[in-house]
C-alpha cells in the first residue's frame, strides 16, 4: 500500500555515480560513526558535507546498528546541533520524510527543529511528533513506542502537503495524524538531535535521515532491511 500521494521524482541532492537512488532527494544524512570518549566535543559530519553537527556537553560514541551511533545521556544535557539551515524548512517543498535508528536508554527519541520559543517548525518528543503551522498547530501523531529491549529500532516520520502525518517504527503499520496539514511552518530555529528546549534524550541515535520528499511503504520497507537497516550511499 502506497501512504504518500506523490509519486514524481524529484532532482537529488544525492544523486551521482555509486550512490544508490533510494537516497534521492536527501537533504541531510549523519551516520554518526565518528569516534567519541565522551571528554571532548567529536563534531558529526553530514554524508552530503553541509550540515555538520556540533557537540554540545561531549555526547560519546557506543556501538551502533552500523558502525558507531551517538549515544546520549538525559542527565547530562548532551545534544548535537546545527543552526538554521533553508533545506530543512518543508513547508515551501510541502514534503518530508525523517528516518533513523534510536535504542533506548531512559527517555523515548527526542528531537526538533526549534528554537525554545516561538519558531517550531517539527518536533519528536518521546512518542509523538508535532508538526507545526501558520495560523495553528501542531498537528500530532503519535509514533508508539520503542522497544527497551536493548536493540536498535527505525522510526519513520513522513508528510506530503495536503495529507496526513504518518509515523511507523520497524516497518510496522504506520499510525496517521487525526488531519490533514496544508503546508509546514517555516522558521529560522536550529536543528538539536536529542533535545526538545529542556527536555533531553536518553538513548543512541544512529543513521538519521531527513528527505525532501514523501516517501512511500515501499521505500520504508527497503531502508528497515529486515532489521539490518541501509547507510549511505549503499
Amino acid at each position: 500500500m502506497i501512504y504518500s500521494p506523490h509519486h514524481r521524482r524529484n532532482v537529488s541532492r544525492a544523486g551521482g555515480s555509486g550512490i544508490d537512488p533510494r537516497w534521492d532527494n536527501l537533504v541531510a544524512g549523519w551516520k554518526l560513526d565518528e569516534e567519541s570518549d565522551g571528554l571532548g566535543a567529536v563534531a558529526r559530519a553530514d554524508v552530503l558535507g553541509a550540515l555538520e553537527l556540533t557537540d554540545n556537553n561531549t555526547v560519546p560514541s557506543t556501538a551502533g546498528l552500523i558502525g558507531n551511533a551517538a549515544s546520549f545521556t538525559a542527565a547530562s544535557s548532551e545534544y548535537l546541533s546545527h543552526v538554521h539551515d533553508a533545506s530543512l524548512n518543508f513547508g515551501s517543498a510541502g514534503e518530508f520524510t525523517i528516518v533513523f535508528w534510536y535504542k533506548y536508554g531512559s527517555t523515548q527519541p527526542r528531537f526538533s527543529k526549534d528554537d525554545g520559543g516561538a519558531n517550531r517548525s517539527w518536533v519528536m518528543l518521546n512518542q509523538v511528533f508535532y508538526l507545526f503551522y501558520d495560523g495553528g498547530g501542531p498537528v500530532t501523531t503519535a509514533v508508539g513506542a520503542v522497544p527497551n529491549d536493548g536493540d536498535f529500532h527505525m522510526i519513520a516520520v513522513w508528510w506530503a502537503a495536503g495529507g496526513k502525518v504518518y509515523a511507523s517504527v520497524d516497518d510496522g503499520v504506520p499510525t496517521a495524524s487525526a488531519g490533514n496539514v496544508a503546508t509546514s511552518r517555516d522558521t529560522a530555529a536550529p536543528f538539536w538531535m536529542g533535545r526538545f528546549t529542556t527536555n533531553y534524550a536518553g538513548g543512541a541515535f544512529d543513521e538519521f535521515g531527513i528527505f525532501n520528499k514523501a516517501k512511500d511503504s515501499a521505500w520504508i520497507t527497503d531502508i528497515y532491511n529486515g532489521g539490518a537497516g541501509r547507510s549511505y550511499p549503499n
